[in-house]
């Protein structure tokens, strides 16, 4: 009798009972003898043992292993990966390793954003509708334009590798043997790159748990507790737990307490096809995130799981040479003209065989499966599905989706089932496929995205990963805080930094800006800071000066440039400068002007001792003439002979417009080299738990100094700076600018000492000659996906390459309204914050208002979502 025809016979027999007098002992009776399908009865987990790292399954003991994921793959890495299977795996043992995409987070986004949070009366609101921007993101899609049809959302990654074998409670030997494996295991993952984290059993019923129960308007985690006194495989399970089996997908709803509807999602299963005629590592993650058509990906939340059974060497070596013998011998006969294949069959397993007997090769049984999960809807189960399909067929790879077998896939896709009984199952359907264990490895899905950092700019990466960018982090192998950025106009450099800047000053820090082209002055004024036009900066080199043991050489280097910007004074009227300098210190100290260090070269032209030698008396006569234009009487004096210095060390930010100063480059340069000594010093001198953030914009022409020690003087400085928790972010319109023969010196070592380097956008032309100069700077896949790089304006994000610790790794920006608000150097939308402020308007209600008016329909979906959400961890 099937299952229907049980529940309708009880159904029926309940009615028949209650129709009767006094039939209520029989209705108990009736359902008594009911037996309702439970999925938790299905899991074979039980207990966990802290002392090994153990799960006790029920006939078993494993492990579990979180991993973190591979961002990309070399050779060396897959044979690194196939040798550890080969060698260290048990044979015959179910292997199994899942990757996870989880559309679980809100806690990340919100842990993340700390440092990009909003401050003042409506921190509240404007913080709430901040996370919602990224939450409907994670909901659903972000927002693109019309006709732009790119599933672009957040996810996080995750990796997990599980086995067990055959054993009871009692086996010492056998927890002896998996404590072994499991070093062993962790150990060789190391080596490959691939640093492993045990899972315990809390951690276990939580994964386990967003594996089964999936919801799909939940983005919070939902912390389960661990109770020690019920078995693990009920606590994986939530209580309003129900699923029904159709033949193509599987539908779970979820009841709880307190909601108003139940959750139903759909799970769909697509299991492997056949094997792919070629496969490589380093591009599997192309199945579910194409880089260079991003249209090819899979937007809903997955799991992939490949379970590999690594077969008996002997076995197979006595398989191999059996088919080799056979095929070999009708090779030589009358059948190979009528099944020509035979022959090259025949050269297949003698290589085979070859291989198997000298141990570079095994064999492994698999069985690849991609479980996805979406709402219960037809239009979106179809969608989902051809992402699935066609994602994988554009990577070689064919995928079909199994019929009455749903249920048998998503059991595969959980931990430990392989190996009790499911694995099997799969095999007699003819799910479960055979190859050489480096075949295997390349279709593994261990390689994945990261988040980078915790916190920071949240910056997701061409695969969904959600993804956060702090320079001044310690994870991601950086040996500095600077940042060397380029881009052609509208790549979207100034809306990339502008949140690092806001950053930094929202956790009390200090920023300096070289502009030029007021791409920074509406952040200024929004967040308080100081807006200075070159035009009336004042200067004196000796205003900050507290030692001059410590300070004349930086002095006597500032003065140096000044005098010649294309780096033409020697050694000998170098000396003699730096004389003069500490001769004006202890004349007048911070009193000090340049014409006291001219006066005191004018003098020593008349000193025998000094000017004995017609090169001495003819440096001392050039430098004189040299800065004659710096001093009080001089065309720059007005600029560099100041008590009172326009920069003032009390403000947070400072943002300096040289645009005025284009025209003449000279004093450009003695102004340039004069405020990176200022900032130099106030990063030397003020706190170091404090961030101190100073970025060069347009820098391509800011740093285009001839003089090396420019060069040298800026190496010094962006190395230094780390010691006191400063970073140096330098922008420039073209790669060129920073890394061919004609950069500068300054520009070069900018980029050189920079652990942080990011390319937006290039000119396609530009970019296309600097690749046939410059053959090798950069792989064809960066060429590739660098070239599809669009307008920030066209596209509503920003599209970069991040570059830090030897790894690249593909991101956008996408920037919520009010932060767009708050960054807009539109002329219009600057007068419109000027005009409220003059209105008594605050300057957060003022950046409200702009993005009501720039962004009505946006923003009023947000207020809705907020509204609507008013506790997003409800659902969890």
């Amino acid at each position: 009798m099937s299952l229907l025809d049980k529940v309708t016979h009880t159904a029926n027999s309940l009615l028949s009972a209650l129709k009767m007098p006094d039939a209520a002992s029989q209705t108990n009776q009736v359902l008594g003898d009911m037996r309702f399908p439970q999925l938790s009865s299905l899991l074979p987990y039980r207990d966990y043992d802290e002392s090994s790292g153990l799960f006790i399954n029920d006939g078993s003991i494993g492990f579990m292993l979180e991993v973190q994921p591979l961002t990309g793959a070399s050779p060396t890495e897959v044979m690194a990966i196939e040798s550890l299977l080969r060698t260290k795996l048990p044979r015959g043992v179910p292997f199994s390793i899942h990757l996870m995409s989880s559309k679980r987070v809100g806690d990340l986004i919100e842990y993340g954003l700390r440092d990009f949070s909003w401050s003042g009366r409506e921190a509240e609101k404007f913080n709430a509708i901040t996370r919602a921007f990224y939450l409907t993101a994670a909901e659903d899609r972000f927002s693109l334009p019309q006709g732009v049809d790119i599933p672009l959302t957040l996810r996080n990654y995750r990796v997990f590798i599980s086995l067990c074998i055959k054993a009871k409670r009692n086996n010492k030997a056998a927890f002896v043997q998996m404590e072994n494996l499991v070093k062993v295991l962790r150990a060789s993952l190391m080596g490959a790159k691939m640093p492993t984290r045990a899972v315990g059993a809390e951690d276990f019923i939580n994964v386990v748990g967003e594996m089964i129960n999936h919801d799909p308007d939940q983005l919070y985690d939902t912390q389960r507790t661990l109770d020690p006194y019920q078995d693990l495989n009920f606590q994986c399970i939530d209580n309003g737990f129900g699923m029904n089996v159709y033949p193509d997908c599987l539908k779970i709803n979820l009841r709880s307490a307190g909601r108003e509807r139940e959750s139903v999602s759909r799970v769909m299963n697509f299991q492997l096809e056949k094997n792919p005629d070629m496969a490589f590592l380093w591009g599997s993650a192309d199945s579910y995130g194409n880089l260079l058509n991003p249209e090819l990906s899979i937007a809903c939340p997955f799991i992939i799981t490949l379970t590999m059974v690594v077969e008996e060497q002997e076995k197979n070596q006595f398989e191999a040479n059996r088919k080799y013998l056979d095929l070999e011998k009708k090779s030589r006969t009358s059948y190979a003209k009528v099944f020509p294949n035979v022959v090259e069959e025949a050269k297949e397993w003698g290589a085979l065989r070859q291989e198997l007997s000298s141990n570079q090769t095994a064999l492994a049984s698999y069985f690849y499966n991609v479980t996805v999960f979406c709402e219960d809807d037809d239009n979106v189960a179809l969608r989902c599905e051809q992402d699935v399909i066609n994602s994988y067929r554009k990577n070689g790879v064919d995928l079909i989706a199994p019929r009455f077998k749903q249920h048998w896939n998503f059991l595969a896709s959980l931990p430990f089932m392989a190996h009790h009984g499911v694995l099997e199952d799969l095999r007699k359907h003819g799910a479960v496929h055979r190859a050489k264990t480096l075949n295997v490895v390349n279709l593994m899905p261990i390689v994945a995205d990261n988040r980078l950092a915790p916190a920071g700019l949240l910056a997701p990466t061409y695969r969904n990963q959600l993804a956060f960018i702090d320079i001044y982090s310690e994870v991601m192998d950086n040996t500095n805080y600077n940042m060397a950025v380029c881009g052609t106009s509208g790549a979207g450099k100034t809306g990339l930094i502008q949140p690092m800047i806001r950053s930094a000053l929202d956790t009390g820090g200090v920023a300096w800006v070289f502009d030029m082209g007021d791409g920074y002055k509406s952040l200024c004024e929004n967040m308080g800071g100081v807006y200075i036009d070159a035009r009336t900066l004042k200067f004196n080199p000796f205003a900050n000066v507290v030692d001059i043991n410590e300070s004349a050489e930086r002095v006597r280097d500032q003065l140096s440039v000044m005098a010649s910007p294309n780096g033409k004074l020697g050694e000998v009227a170098e000396s003699l400068l730096l004389m003069a300098v500490k001769a004006a210190w202890l004349s007048k100290e911070n009193k000090a002007r340049i014409d006291d260090v001219v006066s005191f070269l004018r003098d020593a032209m008349d000193d025998a001792e000094l000017s004995k030698t017609p090169e001495v008396r003819y440096r001392l006569h050039e430098m004189t003439i040299l800065l004659d234009k710096y001093t009080e009487g001089g065309i720059y004096g007005d600029f560099f002979n100041s008590d009172e210095p326009t920069l003032r060390d009390d403000a947070n930010m400072v943002v300096l417009e040289l645009g005025s100063l284009k025209s003449r480059p000279n004093l450009l340069v003695a102004v340039m080299f004069s405020l990176i000594i200022y900032i130099e010093g106030r990063m030397y001198q003020s706190s170091r738990s404090a961030k101190k953030l100073c970025v060069i914009d347009e820098g391509w022409k800011l740093l285009d100094f001839k003089t090396e020690k420019v060069g040298d003087f800026i190496e010094e400085g962006y190395r230094t700076a780390r010691r006191h928790y400063g970073a140096y972010i330098t922008i420039t319109q073209n790669i060129k600018d920073f890394e061919s023969e004609g950069a500068s010196k300054a520009a070069k070592a900018a980029w050189a000492n920079s652990s942080y380097k990011i390319i937006l956008m290039q000119d396609a032309q530009e970019f296309k000659k600097y690749n046939q100069e410059y053959p090798d700077n950069f792989s064809q896949l960066e060429k590739d996906v660098i070239a599809r790089f669009q307008s920030a304006k066209d596209q509503w994000f920003s599209s970069f390459l991040l570059m830090v610790g030897g790894r690249s790794s593909w991101h956008r920006l996408f920037v919520d309204p009010l932060s767009r608000a708050m960054y807009s150097s539109q002329g219009r939308d600057f007068e419109f914050i000027q005009s409220r402020r003059e209105q008594g308007v605050s300057v957060h209600d003022a950046v409200y208002a702009l993005a009501q008016r720039n962004f009505s329909d946006e923003m009023t979906r947000l207020e809705q979502w907020v509204e609507h959400h008013a506790n997003p961890r409800a659902a969890a």
